[in-house]
């Protein structure tokens, strides 16, 4: 695979234009392209997705971003801008559960931060999506999105599949002081689908 890389770019300025709903100083200190340092794609992409959740938390789930680069190949630096349209603050309409066969709904709802009426908020929904990981109910946890009624609003479903919850073991044994011996163990993680931990152990010997 014949390489040619071509010259090697550094980055003079960085800077945030547009919809700036905080100190232009602060948002750049965020990121994580500064300049005096070689020029980064993955940098580049990973500042664009530092920008998306700081206005996501402030309510706007559609805000773009675009990355802007000037490159002066005479003295081989690149100046960045990242032009930010922060659209409209959008509000949770609805909340559903879907995908939960066994587990009460209520059981799901008391993990779920995304709150009817709310603005949006990323961290929220990825809070969400940690708790009921951390449940250990759920093979698999995803929050999908809808638009509402109105341009502003937007619906939220939480979809799971779940997963096993309950285990069963017994066991067989002798001995010359007791004679025949067995035992058995059963453990429920999500009893009746109600989130409760139960355990039951029986031993029998003679």
């Amino acid at each position: 695979f014949p390489i040619q890389e071509g010259a090697r770019y550094q980055v003079r300025e960085v800077d945030v234009e547009g919809d700036l709903r905080m100190p232009r100083e602060q948002l750049i200190e965020k990121l994580s392209t500064k300049p005096k340092t070689w020029f980064n794609r993955s940098s580049m992409a990973a500042d664009i997705k530092t920008l998306t959740k700081i206005y996501n938390n402030l309510g706007y789930a559609y805000v773009d971003v675009e990355p802007k680069s000037q490159v002066n190949d005479k003295h081989d630096f690149v100046d960045i801008k990242f032009k930010i349209n922060e659209g409209r603050k959008v509000s949770i309409e609805r909340v559903d559960i879907a995908g939960n066969e066994r587990t009460r709904g209520k059981v799901i709802r008391r993990a779920v931060e995304v709150v009817e009426g709310d603005l949006y908020n990323a961290d929220r929904f990825d809070g969400t999506k940690k708790n009921l990981e951390a449940m250990d109910f759920f093979e698999a946890v995803r929050l999908k999105t809808a638009p509402g009624s109105r341009p502003d609003l937007m619906n939220v479903t939480v979809e799971v599949m779940e997963k096993k919850t309950g285990s069963l073991t017994a066991g067989l044994g002798y001995s010359s002081q007791d004679g025949a011996m067995g035992n058995v163990d059963l453990k429920e993680r999500n009893l009746l689908g109600l989130g409760i931990m139960a355990n039951a152990k029986a031993n029998i010997s003679g």
